[in-house]
């Protein structure tokens, strides 16, 4: 009946100390950046761990490393094309944008590495004029590749644009060294581009080096022409960005804001049978990269021909069910087609960052994106980058030192600091939504270091553990804050799903196991630490005990105290004997729990003042079976709520946190009723606050909508009032401020 003394803490703040990795990554993923000038980004708490997770799944079907021999020898890397054996240009555009944006700090998670072999490839298979040929056919569709050969010949434009963006982005991201410059060697690239894909006395774009009859409005790329004025000649560039938007607002169907496939010089749709996809007169994949392009330009430099563009989609977009969209859409009438893919609701939500008014479209939009599955090679890539965009993961780095945007709900600007890492509960929001959310880490652990077998469904990923001796030991940890969807949009804390599988032969117990295995009962387990860096709270101020709401399997609620060794698991508990299916309340006072029978250490008195964690356990039976189990062998557990019934002073004196991001100062807002907290609720605000306070709403142009004086204590502060859309709320005494954001619907 040993527990398991190796908790797995799901947020854990990452490590800002100084600590040697392989390699340098400045802006970390998740951003989650606000970009400013109006634009807006999905508030769905999940989107970067779950884009993130497709980008996994990317990596591991498309993306493949050989040797290269033609140009360049050595290592190299390939983002594979829907035919498995080719290679298209875009796609290494494609791919070394995603290694720029999804790297983290913590070791084995930056993608310079495969950024660079990206570039190797693209340098082995250049033309005579130094730009890669847009297709390469391999001997093989596997992982790894051999041979190849050029079967499209010379260049498309739309790579080279963003090949050179990631070289920039890249600069910032990666930094330089002595062997690589990639800042020089984008102006290098740059150069080419002007004068072979461009039209130099014009400035229009040409579709590639060696062709210039037909145009591709999604080709044209503006966000990139501003970064490369300051690499090259800026009056080349500003008369590209001059003459492409010229073309792009003559091609826009002025109806439902659509651009097509292909077009004449002068913006009018084109049909043709041998230049991308068909209809080439439709909005079909070859389009769907220009609202993403048009955003990006808004979102970075607020460019007002971007918004002229995007003015005249979203209002069409958001007047379509995100359920609905599938493609070629025709132009003018935007009737549907027959493909429901990610490439057409990525690029259709990316018109909708245009405004606040679109808040819940683009919302509904991301959740269908997201629920996409088992796609081609072009529709994950612009899920990937439609994506990264529209999650406010797609900053101009280049502004990241002064001027990269706000973190989404606070933070402070330029530091790409992500929101998981200011978030020691795992949501990506600042908001505060419901009590289950806290700012001490959550975890959730299995008996799997006991040599048991049992599993749970939580995301898992890599952290640092701020107790851990040295400090910031990274472990693996399981993401376990999460939004009840289903349940009306709480905040929970969940174990989605659990099997518990005995590590040990039932026929087997004690000494006569294997000693391979455990022999005791299986379990799993959600856990709340609480305490910072070894300094409890004097729990004993909760006088009548705690309170939460579960939904789920029957379990032990226990407390952990200082007088009981870790690893002993023989901590005061009670069991809640119950399966729920609905929200059921529960209240355990300091007398309703004891230690077990078997405990080694025995405590007489029960000392709630050293309570330093508190752990749901999910627990078999020692046989295995369902006699003597405290929970079924499957199942899933929900926690919210978690309250201390009493007036619990918050310490002053607490000590900073190794891993955090430096404040230390951030407490468990549902412990702590009696300090100053902003809470945002469904269209209004609950306000706790020790002493006279100020609020102050702004919508997101910095417009102040409301300002209020409060008197200590607590209050509701309705929004409802308010139009529908995003608002930032800041509110501030003589010795605490607090920013967050709430969306209105």
């Amino acid at each position: 009946m040993k527990n398991n003394t190796f908790f797995i803490l799901c947020c854990s703040v990452l490590l800002l100390v100084a600590v040697s990795y392989s390699q340098t990554v400045n802006y970390p993923y998740p951003m989650r950046k606000n970009y400013g000038n109006g634009t807006i980004n999905t508030t769905n708490s999940m989107a970067s761990q779950n884009l993130k997770a497709k980008f996994g799944n990317f990596m591991t079907q498309f993306y493949a490393e050989g040797t290269c021999s033609n140009k360049r020898n050595g290592t190299c890397a390939r983002i594979k094309f829907d035919n498995l054996d080719e290679t298209v240009s875009e796609g290494i555009g494609y791919g070394m944008l995603l290694m720029v944006y999804f790297s983290e700090k913590s070791p084995g998670k930056s993608y310079q590495s495969e950024f660079d072999k990206l570039w190797v490839y693209y340098q082995n298979w250049t033309n005579n004029n130094g730009l890669m040929n847009w297709k390469i056919k391999h001997n093989t569709t596997g992982n790894n590749f051999t041979g190849g050969s050029v079967t499209g010949e010379n260049s498309a434009t739309d790579a080279e644009y963003d090949v050179a963006l990631a070289l920039i982005m890249a600069h910032y991201q990666f930094g330089n060294t002595s062997t690589k410059n990639y800042l020089d060697t984008a102006k290098a690239l740059i150069s080419k581009i002007w004068s072979l894909e461009h039209n130099t006395s014009t400035g229009l774009h040409k579709p590639g080096d060696l062709w210039d009859a037909d145009k591709n409005p999604s080709y044209v790329a503006p966000a990139a022409y501003e970064l490369f004025k300051d690499l090259d000649n800026a009056t080349n560039w500003t008369l590209a960005l001059s003459a492409n938007y010229s073309f792009l607002i003559a091609n826009q169907n002025k109806t439902t804001g659509l651009p097509s496939g292909w077009a004449n010089a002068d913006g009018s749709v084109k049909s043709c049978s041998n230049c991308g996809y068909s209809p080439s007169n439709n909005y079909n994949q070859d389009a769907v990269r220009a609202p993403w392009r048009w955003a990006k330009a808004n979102a970075w430099f607020g460019h007002s021909n971007a918004k002229t563009l995007l003015g005249i989609l979203a209002p069409w977009v958001n007047g379509k069910n995100a359920s609905d969209v599938a493609g070629p859409i025709a132009l003018q009438t935007g009737a549907w087609g027959n493909e429901a893919n990610s490439s057409y609701v990525g690029s259709l939500a990316c018109a909708l960052t245009y405004g606040s008014t679109y808040q819940a479209k683009l919302n509904e939009y991301w959740n269908v994106l997201n629920g996409k599955e088992s796609e081609p090679y072009y529709n994950q890539a612009m899920r990937l980058l439609t994506g990264l965009l529209i999650t406010g993961n797609m900053p101009n780095l280049k502004a990241c030192g002064t001027n990269c945007g706000t973190d989404m709900g606070g933070g402070t600007p330029g530091t790409g600091t992500s929101m998981d890492k200011l978030s020691m509960a795992g949501s990506e929001e600042l908001d505060d939504r419901a009590l289950a959310r806290t700012f001490e880490p959550w975890y959730a652990y299995t008996d799997v270091n006991d040599k048991g077998k049992a599993t749970i469904t939580n995301e898992s990923f890599k952290t640092q553990d701020e107790h851990s001796v040295p400090p910031c030991k990274e472990i693996t940890s399981y993401r376990v804050v999460m939004e009840d969807v289903t349940g009306g949009g709480d905040w929970v804390v969940k174990i989605p799903s659990y099997t518990l599988n005995k590590g040990c032969p039932s026929t087997c117990s004690g000494s006569a196991c294997p000693s391979d295995c455990n022999p005791y009962a299986s379990y799993v387990a959600l856990g709340l630490n609480a305490r910072n860096n070894g300094k409890t709270y004097n729990l004993s101020q909760c006088t009548d005990g705690f309170s939460y709401e579960y939904k789920g399997q029957s379990h032990n609620f226990k407390m952990q105290t200082t007088d009981i060794p870790s690893d002993e698991g023989s901590d005061f508990f009670t069991n809640i004997g119950t399966v729920a299916t609905a929200w059921t309340p529960v209240t355990v006072a300091f007398t309703d729990v004891a230690q077990p029978t078997w405990a080694t250490t025995k405590i007489t008195t029960f000392d709630p003042n050293k309570i330093y964690g508190f752990i749901w356990e999910l627990k078999g039976s020692d046989n295995g079976g369902a006699t003597g189990a405290v929970s079924a062998t499957t199942g899933n557990l929900a926690i919210k709520n978690f309250r201390c019934l009493g007036t619990l002073t918050l310490p002053n004196d607490r000590p900073p946190v190794v891993c955090n991001d430096g404040g230390g100062t951030r407490v468990n807002m549902s412990l702590f009723a009696n300090s100053n907290a902003l809470i945002a609720m469904q269209n209004s605000l609950n306000l706790q606050v020790a002493s006279n306070a100020t609020v102050k709403i702004f919508d997101l142009r910095g417009n102040t909508v409301r300002s209020l004086n409060v008197a200590k204590g607590s209050h509701v502060v309705s929004l409802s009032d308010l139009p529908r859309g995003m608002y930032i709320v800041k509110a501030s005494n003589a010795s605490w401020n607090r920013t967050i954001t709430i969306p209105v619907k």
